[in-house]
């Protein structure tokens, strides 16, 4: 049986899987940006079929994350859209756009601009070859992703409905 929740004198489902696409759109977005850290092995490799198994684990990882961030933006505006709030849904900006809107974005807005600035500085010097680039491209990925989702509407209204739950939690023990 579903949980419901009035809302405005509607009833609208509890039970969608925003959080969980949500967290399967980081680790996708993750486990892409890890896979950067492999990109050496082709060199150590004589055969291609490493690479070419690192190449299509990064596309399918990037493909997972971009799959589950869209599941995860749908599932959330469909909720809106029942509690009749898809006017505050469209007026929120896309992530891309924004900038430091909560803690995790202004974390990720942070880890993006430095790692991509250590990348350019470290490319005109004689460490432009070394291992830490691979570590400074995957952490530029990494960041602008997250970049992405935790500035963005999605992440806005599924934290919201978190801190909605700390709330209620907080004053019925009170």
């Amino acid at each position: 049986m579903k949980d419901q929740e009035r809302s405005g004198g509607k009833q609208v489902s509890r039970k969608d899987n925003a959080g969980l696409y949500f967290k399967l759109s980081c680790a996708g977005f993750v486990l892409m940006s890890a896979l950067v850290l492999l990109m050496p092995v082709q060199s150590f490799s004589e055969s291609r079929a490493a690479t070419v198994v690192i190449g299509l684990c990064f596309w399918a990882f990037m493909a997972a994350g971009l799959l589950f961030a869209a599941l995860a933006a749908k599932t959330v505006q469909a909720r809106m859209r029942a509690l009749g709030r898809q006017k505050e849904w469209d007026r929120k900006r896309i992530g891309l756009l924004s900038l430091g809107a909560n803690l995790p974005g202004l974390v990720s807005d942070g880890v993006f601009v430095l790692s991509l600035l250590l990348f350019i500085i470290l490319s005109f010097t004689r460490f432009k070859f070394a291992y830490i680039n691979y570590v400074l491209i995957g952490l530029t990925m990494l960041g602008l992703a997250f970049h992405c989702l935790f500035n963005g509407r999605t992440f806005y209204f599924i934290d919201t409905k978190t801190e909605d739950k700390r709330r209620m939690g907080h004053h019925e023990k009170n």
